[in-house]
Formats: C-alpha cells, structure tokens, sequence
C-alpha cells in the first residue's frame, strides 16, 4: 500500500444504487406509515433523507465540474 492509497478520498456511492435506495426506502417508509406502528417508519424515512442529501451533493459536485 502506497501513501497515494491511504489518503484517496472515498468515492460515494454510484448514482443508480442511491435511486433504487431512495425508491425503496420511499416504498417502505410509506408503507409502515399506514401500519400499526409509524413509528417504525423513522428508518426508512431518515434512509430517504440520507441518500437524497448524497445525490443532492453528486448533482451540485458534477454541475460544478462542468465547464
């Protein structure tokens, strides 16, 4: 492992994984909030706020990177 190794920024999650996570969590989190427990709804519903911040954040860092 070389020094360039360790200190490479993380690179976020692909595009098309957050949109399928962001459909299914909506899914979901729609879901339990008709059940019996809302509550439980808090998951999926800070998992849809989670990753619509990350594709907020690719779609700014990409238009940015645009000429």
């Amino acid at each position: 492992m070389t020094a360039d190794d360790r200190t490479a920024p993380s690179r976020p999650p692909s595009r098309p994984l957050l949109w399928t996570l962001l459909v299914v969590a909506l899914a979901a989190n729609a879901g339990l909030s008709l059940a019996a427990l809302p509550v439980a709804a808090a998951v999926p519903g800070l998992l849809v706020l989670v990753t619509g911040a990350l594709l907020v954040r690719d779609h700014r860092r990409r238009a940015r990177a645009r000429p």
